[in-house]
């Protein structure tokens, strides 16, 4: 019997290297098994986003991107100011005109965030791909089509070509939309609020069903939109058991000689609210306390700019390394080979329903978990399976939490989840099959079946 097929559209796909490039490759592996085919559509030019060609080859064998092209004004407007300002010391203006160029240009982006590029930056690509979304329906029989945000701008382009060609359409929620702490909503006027809130709000009662990765996520729509929410599903962000790499991470830790330093390492990329400011001001502080203690700091990424001096100002440059962008499996590599694996949330609103895509894969590279996070789903999923350590945003927090994780480091050894407890929560088989599931449920009810 083939497989369903249906309509992916998402943004951020791979080769675009988010966090959400891993949980894709997943859905895209297991939901084939389940008896689903994804057929991916995204785009071909992806602005300011890391992009990394060898997640591609993790897709299933066979499957097709398809992709178009995103149709940006706001990089036409870069490349102009770029071009007018010269782009060399020869030309360059007095450093004064430069501040004021770029405080006008500034201005410009806000005002283009808040009252054009609404619900994101995205959202010129909706026109682009719609065309080609409906294309894909007919000639693929695609019988669902998924749209996976962030950004949203995705949820509009699924809704308009669910309702186009008569198709049942399901919202995949990342991160959530107007309660995501990895937006600066506090940058946002309050007419670009109030629109956001009313498309969301669009979206949810018009689609015909969500998908969310945590139940807190989940509850957030229901409490919110109540009888007329439709049903909503939750499938946690997991890993994936069949790669090679999979399944031997906490038996090398556990075998191999003690070090006498504890290695910290943390996957990703610092972007929009994320900072990793509390870690690094208890790292200080626990430095300050406890010199003879050695701890390492990697970060299998990079800073964005305006945390990049933080180590420096914090008397931390000789134990803080940036690796900058890594290929996929070079990244995995450095999972297995830390001690302590960092997740790390903002202390904004938001961040309590949050479960980082990485948690999972921490989990099975066999490390144990630092989780410098507001209470929520994260700490809790780390509290419930003795994962490690759990720190709220603050230098001092962070400071109690390495003191701890050093007295087990020195001691019995650090906490780390039983790879028994982790597959529960975090095999993506098993949670794909229960997908397919939801997805079987929701095109048999729209048929009227």
């Amino acid at each position: 019997m083939s497989a369903r097929k249906l309509l992916f559209v998402a943004y951020f796909f791979p080769p675009v290297s988010t966090g959400s490039a891993p949980r894709n490759i997943r859905l895209a592996r297991y939901l084939r098994e389940a008896g689903w085919e994804m057929v991916p559509l995204t785009v071909e030019n992806p602005h300011v986003i890391p992009v990394d060609p060898t997640l591609l080859d993790l897709l299933p064998d066979g499957m097709k991107v398809h992709t178009v092209r995103h149709v940006d004004p706001l990089s036409w407007l870069e490349a102009l100011w770029r071009f007018i300002g010269g782009g060399g010391a020869a030309t360059a203006a007095p450093p004064g005109e430069r501040s004021g160029e770029r405080q006008s240009q500034n201005a410009v982006k806000r005002f283009l965030h808040n009252y054009v590029f609404v619900p994101d930056r995205a959202v010129t690509w909706v026109p682009s791909a719609l065309g080609r979304a409906r294309r894909l329906i007919a000639s693929e029989k695609i019988e669902l089509v998924v749209s996976a945000g962030p950004p949203h701008s995705s949820h509009l382009l699924g809704h308009l070509a669910g309702r186009t060609t008569g198709r049942p359409w399901v919202t995949y929620y990342g991160d959530l939309w107007t309660h995501d702490s990895y937006v600066g909503w506090h940058h946002r006027s309050r007419l670009n609020l109030l629109l956001q809130r009313r498309i969301e709000a669009f979206i949810t009662r018009r689609c015909n069903g969500i998908v969310t990765t945590t139940e807190t996520s989940s509850e957030f729509f229901r409490s919110t939109y109540g009888a007329a929410c439709p049903p909503v599903f939750t499938v946690m962000n997991g890993y994936d058991p069949d790669m090679p790499w999979m399944g031997e991470g906490a038996e090398a830790v556990v075998s191999r000689p003690k070090r006498r330093e504890i290695r910290v390492a943390y996957a990703g990329f610092f972007m929009g609210t994320q900072t990793p400011r509390p870690f690094l001001e208890g790292l200080a502080l626990f430095g300050s306390k406890h010199p003879d203690a050695r701890v390492r700091f990697r970060v299998v990424g990079d800073f964005s700019e305006k945390y990049a001096a933080m180590p420096s100002a914090l008397g931390l440059s000789d134990i803080v390394e940036v690796t900058g962008r890594v290929p996929y499996q070079d990244a995995l590599a450095e999972m297995r080979d830390a001690d302590l694996l960092l997740a790390c949330l903002p202390p904004l609103p938001g961040s309590e329903v949050k479960n980082p895509t990485k948690l999972a894969e921490y989990l099975q590279a066999g490390g144990s978990i630092l989780a410098v996070a507001p209470d929520g789903e994260l700490t809790g999923i780390v509290d419930r399976l003795s994962a490690g350590y759990c720190a709220s945003p603050s230098g001092d927090s962070v400071l109690h939490a390495l003191e701890r994780a050093w007295a087990d480091w020195t001691g019995p050894g650090l906490r780390r989840a039983s790879r028994e407890a982790a597959e529960q929560l975090f095999d993506m088989r098993r949670n794909c099959a229960r997908l397919a599931g939801f997805f079987d449920g929701v095109v048999r009810s729209a048929s009227g079946s």
